[in-house]
């Protein structure tokens, strides 16, 4: 697929401050781990996806994360945005990961967006994490999305380290009248 000069100059661009804000900020938490006062990451993703037929136009997605580390608890900011369709928006988000005790941990997400269809207009997320014996890991909560309705989500997993792997089975299950599929 080519692109048109304008477009590999603004994503050369992104790439090219990402980078930079990166090393400003392994610089500033270089510091910060020193002092033994936290730590703080930045990072980036961009998604480019392109079709062959049926859809003309490629889909571009960006998130910006801000991320610091405390003693019990870690916080993720993050900002997404995406350009599907002709159309753009921008979601807000917010992650937690508190240590409940040594072996149990929480995962909580919330998250806000200019509704225009392409993100939730509100998310939210909940989940608990345990570990088990043998390196593994066990996980049960619920997600919620409002489009234009509340979208329940429950799901759960097991997920297995062994050696630099990680092998995990999830599942998703949505209510739908009495039912769940």
């Amino acid at each position: 697929m080519q692109y048109g000069f304008i477009k590999s100059r603004t994503i050369l661009s992104i790439i090219f401050i990402s980078c930079f804000f990166i090393s400003v900020i392994a610089q500033d938490s270089s510091k910060l781990i020193s002092e033994n006062k936290g730590t703080n990451a930045i990072g980036i993703k961009y998604d480019l996806t392109s079709f062959e037929k049926k859809i003309n136009l490629p889909w571009h997605a960006l998130s910006l994360e801000y991320t610091r580390h405390y003693k019990n608890i870690t916080a993720i900011a993050r900002i997404n945005y995406a350009n599907k369709y002709n159309r753009s928006g921008l979601q807000f988000e917010g992650d937690l990961f508190p240590a409940i005790s040594k072996k149990i941990y929480a995962y909580l997400n919330a998250g806000y967006s200019n509704y225009n269809g392409l993100f939730p207009k509100y998310r939210a997320g909940f989940s608990l994490y345990t570990s088990l014996p043998s390196a593994m890991e066990a996980e049960a909560g619920f997600r919620l999305i409002h489009f234009t309705s509340a979208t329940w989500i429950y799901t759960a997993s097991i997920s297995k380290y062994f050696k630099n792997y990680w092998f995990n089975v999830s599942t998703f299950l949505t209510p739908v009248g009495n039912s769940l599929i």
